[in-house]
């Protein structure tokens, strides 16, 4: 009988996570953070919030669910996948604004605006 050799963990996904690594939110938005990672034996996940280890709930610990986010659900959310033959851990930075920012910029040198002016607004 063939035995399977056993392997640290490596996440299945690395892309999509350095994609979402800086996460931008706004009050009541939701999110999903991923920490998948295979290996043998089948990695265990343990989230942690600036340092202090998370409750999840469910079936996948693979992902953490941040439902309706408030102002405090900002911080560094870390994900460690390990196994007994290694750990490997990826962190996201979550920041929360009470509401979408406008920035106002007007060209250089200011000018007079006789009659109608249009400035342009971006989101930040």
């Amino acid at each position: 009988m063939a035995t399977a050799s056993a392997a640290a963990p490596v996440f299945t996904h690395p892309d999509s996570m350095r994609s979402g690594r800086q996460a931008s939110l706004v009050v009541d938005d939701s999110a999903r953070l991923r920490c998948e990672a295979r290996g043998s034996p089948t990695p265990e996940v343990v989230w942690y919030k600036d340092d202090a280890i998370l409750p999840v709930a469910g079936p996948q610990p693979w992902h953490l669910r941040l439902d309706h986010v408030t102002e405090e659900d900002g911080g560094v959310y870390t994900c460690v996948a390990y196994n007994n033959v290694g750990a490997i851990t990826f962190s996201y930075n979550v920041t929360v604004r009470s509401t979408y920012q406008l920035s106002l910029f007007l060209p250089l040198p200011r000018r007079l605006c006789f009659g109608l002016c249009v400035f342009v607004c971006l989101s930040a």
